[in-house]
């Protein structure tokens, strides 16, 4: 066994204070962080003494915990006591402790919910959010045991966000909250019809040069590959329709060797100009052969690595409804054939009943005017790719929509 290896066992035992536990058994892992970055992990689950195998259901006996722990930092990544049996970890005072384990000070996140034993904590840097976000999850029984904790995400310190003054106002970010202003066709089962409606699609600006960086890829577009090219074929390719396989997700168990070397997730190295051009030929012929009669219908969006596959992004031309039809295809990791294949024609069928939508009566002018007084800005702090820190931004919002053929007003979560 490797000496690091020896080291974070032996430092969970005492961080879980197992000393009537036995190490079941262990195993390396890889993910990838909220910046795109390779983080190695070191999984553990600890039996009882006594208990030497799971349970006939191939559960874990009860009393079992659970430890992650991070091979960078060498820290408490998570920690779960099996049906809450087992604890001697006292947490009084949630801040300290977190503190010991982590290594995360105080200054670093805000509580966002506290209930009885039950605490949720949200990254933050000077008591501003920051996207992506990072947090801590903890549970304790009533005598104050610990019996789960969770770190997801990232905590910044102060040194990572450079400290200015939040300067944007709704008045300076008028022009970007009207490009943001999308038009939608959402469905509706509590009213069991389609509603047309004009609402912002969130994104941030940038407090000192009011750029836009979105909400979802937060400056990784590097990561995926922008194809947007339609799919048609004039013949029908003749042969044997593809066998789809279930794909295997068990690619992020990792060798010691991988974390000595230091080895990026492959879903973080770029795909080739080769994989790519393999990639647009695969899905091609999968489409022609098994969809022979939707020369097209569809275009190819997009291709991206995602766990372990190249994953390619179908959707149907024209169709601009929130719901819109996509495939998503994974292929071999150099893109040379499509493993398997999914839908959301389920979705589409849940929701097929529904009353189509009314002709629109407002544009898109009009819609904005009736949100004008409802438009939010708030400050985060969000990692910019390029500069590789946090920037302070503003997340540009509105908690409503307009109806386009009403002109209501209607409360996004109530819809």
């Amino acid at each position: 066994m490797h000496p690091l290896i020896e080291e974070l066992i032996e430092k969970a035992r005492i961080t879980a204070q197992l000393n009537h536990h036995h190490l079941y058994l262990w195993e390396l892992y890889r993910e990838k962080d909220a910046l795109y970055q390779t983080r190695y992990l070191l999984s553990m689950e600890w039996f009882p003494v006594g208990k030497k195998k799971r349970m006939k259901d191939g559960s874990n006996p009860p009393g079992t915990v659970s430890i992650t722990m991070d091979m960078h930092s060498k820290r408490l990544k998570s920690i779960i006591f099996v049906h809450g049996k087992g604890s001697n970890i006292k947490v009084n005072h949630v801040e300290e402790w977190i503190s010991s384990v982590t290594g995360i000070l105080p200054s670093q996140y805000k509580c966002t919910r506290q209930n009885e034993g039950d605490y949720e904590l949200q990254a933050c840097v000077r008591k501003i959010p920051v996207h992506p976000g990072g947090y801590i999850n903890i549970q304790t029984d009533d005598h104050g045991n610990l019996t789960m904790f969770s770190q997801s995400g990232y905590f910044p310190n102060d040194d990572e966000a450079a400290a200015e003054e939040f300067r944007l106002t709704v008045e300076d970010v008028w022009d970007s909250y009207y490009s943001q202003l999308k038009f939608h066709e959402v469905p509706s089962k509590k009213e069991n019809r389609y509603i047309s409606l004009f609402s912002i699609e969130e994104v941030f600006v940038v407090n000192d040069d009011q750029s836009l960086i979105t909400y979802e890829i937060t400056g990784h577009e590097e990561m995926t590959v922008v194809v947007d090219q339609g799919l048609n074929w004039e013949e029908v390719e003749k042969g044997k329709k593809a066998k789809l396989k279930p794909l295997d997700w068990n690619h992020e168990k990792v060798t010691m060797l991988d974390v000595l070397e230091n080895q990026p997730h492959p879903d973080l190295i770029p795909l080739t100009e080769r994989e790519i051009e393999n990639a647009k030929r695969a899905v091609l012929s999968f489409m022609q052969n098994q969809y022979p009669k939707e020369s097209g219908i569809w275009y190819l969006l997009h291709l991206k690595r995602d766990g372990g596959y190249m994953n390619a992004l179908l959707k149907m031309a024209g169709d601009k409804s929130v719901f819109a039809k996509w495939k998503r295809l994974f292929l071999d990791s150099e893109g040379h054939h499509v493993i398997n294949a999914m839908d959301n024609d389920w979705l589409i069928d849940a929701v097929k009943e529904l009353e189509p939508v009314g002709q629109p009566a407002l544009n898109k002018d009009e819609a904005f005017s009736r949100l004008t007084p409802y438009l939010q800005i708030q400050p985060f702090y969000v990692y910019h790719n390029s500069q590789k820190r946090f920037v302070l931004s503003g997340k540009l919002d509105c908690a409503y929509a307009v109806d386009a053929v009403t002109g209501e007003l209607l409360e996004l979560n109530k819809i």
